[in-house]
């Protein structure tokens, strides 16, 4: 066995690179605990890895991203933006999956792989569950009162299935790649969570469009769309347990050596807890708790406006399908060139605050029906928004890798992503509720204008008082614009503190981002 080189180097790429590629070699041949695939041609090896990675982190993103987008868009048809808040509440376990990390990273079937042991059984139980509720989801939403809390406990708990799976896979990627190769972690997430969003998010909303296939699809109209809600979670429930089957015969070996030890789940919480009183987490962590607020105009207060604005359903496919490549080839062009990736994301953020003061008056000149500049102006806007999505996600997750501790692995990446996924989710329900909270609207009555004391409802106007009564509502004061307009000035305020105390973080000693001496603690 060859002698691990122990050597301290300094930075944030050399403090810890020399030292984990001996360590590395050291695992391929018998020493440290890894969990992977051998292969004689490490080349091979990594692109097949990417491609399990890859494959994993799709399936992942298309129930993630069916109820974190879509979702929001279908239930906004026929509620308030308070009932849409109120469903956003099921992407919440995808944002507190820290809390059963260490379990997650600790115990497990050494006769069927520490990984596999959380891939297979949660995407088979996600599977059916997408069978069971395909049978009667179509129906839910033909009623006049949408079941919104049955809908949002079903869909909380398929976030959660999902939540438990990432932390397993975003493990074995870090166990699979060499330090230096671990910007290609990120890569398969971000490849793939796109990929699932995009199938989610444009081919669905294309396909359940009934307008999209009578005017692209079909020779001859039709009142139904090609595909259904129901049909759609039946299919990838089917692929689910599919994929889960086959993944049984993937082998996931374990070499490790006398003197590895593994860690306990109560060893794991514990560094948990010493982690966030690290130096460096004190300032990281909560930047990743509120720095998203500052972009909350852009995503998901403007696509839900636009909605609202009764924008072409289709539309929204129409301009994923055309964002969809410039993702990945932003996300491949930004992976091969992150040496500072806190810079990076500094620039995607900025540009994110600019775009969110356009959306602004991008809603305040919407006009029905749209002209052909306005949707070409719509479709620049959004492909600048996708460039800086991209360039924040794929940088984000290459300064995690980095300064990740791969003995706990799942946990460590899993902290880092809870924080950043909460703070993307916690201000979803207020933001929704003030822009309700904020919007005032009078009720005149046609032909004349003059107010009349009838209620305007927030759901739709087809259902209020004021309408049935031969009223009209007329907004006084947008929500929109109130709480869009507080976002931005967060966001100005944060990308401030981003340069003068975030950016540093990535020229320190990877040391710095370790819990030292465990046991002694213990």
């Amino acid at each position: 066995m060859r002698k691990t080189n122990t050597s301290s180097n300094t930075g944030l790429w050399g403090g810890r690179g020399k030292e984990e590629r001996d360590s590395f070699e050291i695992e391929m041949n018998g020493g440290t605990a890894i969990y992977g695939v051998e292969d004689r041609n490490w080349l091979s090896k990594k692109n097949y890895t990417f491609c399990l990675l890859t494959l994993l982190y799709i399936i992942q993103g298309v129930p993630l991203g069916f109820t974190m987008s879509t979702m929001p868009l279908l239930l906004k048809a026929k509620t308030s933006y308070t009932t849409v808040g109120f469903f956003s509440i099921s992407g919440y376990p995808y944002s507190l999956k820290l809390f059963w990390s260490p379990i997650v990273d600790s115990l497990w079937f050494k006769n069927f792989g520490r990984r596999k042991s959380w891939i297979i059984p949660t995407q088979i139980i996600s599977g059916i569950l997408m069978l069971y509720l395909s049978a009667s989801i179509d129906e839910l939403f033909q009623v006049a009162e949408v079941s919104v809390t049955y809908l949002t406990m079903a869909f909380l708990t398929l976030t959660l299935l999902c939540a438990t799976q990432d932390i397993a896979v975003d493990a074995w990627g870090l166990e699979l790649f060499d330090y230096e190769d671990r910007h290609l972690t990120s890569l398969a997430q971000s490849v793939g969570l796109y990929t699932g969003f995009f199938l989610s998010g444009t081919i669905f909303l294309a396909l359940n469009s009934v307008e999209f296939c009578n005017q692209y699809l079909r020779s001859v109209p039709d009142v139904e769309p090609l595909i259904k809600i129901g049909n759609y979670l039946w299919f990838w429930g089917v692929v689910y347990i599919i994929i889960s089957v086959l993944l049984i015969w993937k082998e996931e070996k374990f070499v490790g050596s006398p003197e590895h030890k593994e860690i306990s789940v109560k060893e794991v919480y514990i560094e948990i807890l010493q982690l966030i009183k690290l130096e460096n987490m004190k300032l990281l962590l909560p930047v990743l708790l509120l720095w998203k607020i500052g972009t909350m105009t852009l995503q998901p207060l403007f696509k839900i406006r636009l909605a609202s604005n009764s924008f072409p359903q289709h539309l929204f496919a129409i301009g994923s399908g055309i964002n969809f490549p410039i993702q990945l080839i932003t996300s491949l062009l930004v992976s091969s060139s992150l040496h500072k990736p806190l810079d990076m994301w500094l620039i995607g953020y900025i540009i994110q605050i600019v775009l969110s003061l356009i959306s602004m008056f991008i809603i305040s000149s919407y006009t029905d029906p749209l002209t052909s500049s306005f949707i070409l102006i719509l479709l620049s806007f959004s492909i600048l928004e996708t460039i800086s999505s991209s360039i924040i996600f794929v940088s984000q997750g290459t300064f995690f890798a980095r300064i990740s501790d791969s003995r706990i692995g799942g946990t460590y990446l899993t902290l880092l992503n809870t924080i950043t996924n909460f703070g993307g989710t916690w201000p979803h329900f207020f933001l929704f509720y003030f822009v309700d909270f904020f919007t005032k609207e009078d009720c005149l009555q046609k032909g004349t204008n003059i107010k009349i004391a009838y209620q305007c409802s927030a759901a739709a106007e087809q259902s209020s008082s004021c309408t049935m009564n031969g009223g009209y509502c007329s907004t006084t004061v947008d929500g929109f614009y109130v709480v869009g307009g507080f976002c931005i000035l967060f966001g100005l305020v944060m990308s401030r503190y981003f340069k003068v105390k975030f950016l540093p973080l990535q020229a320190t000693n990877t040391n710095n981002w370790i819990v030292r001496d465990i046991e002694k603690i213990i």
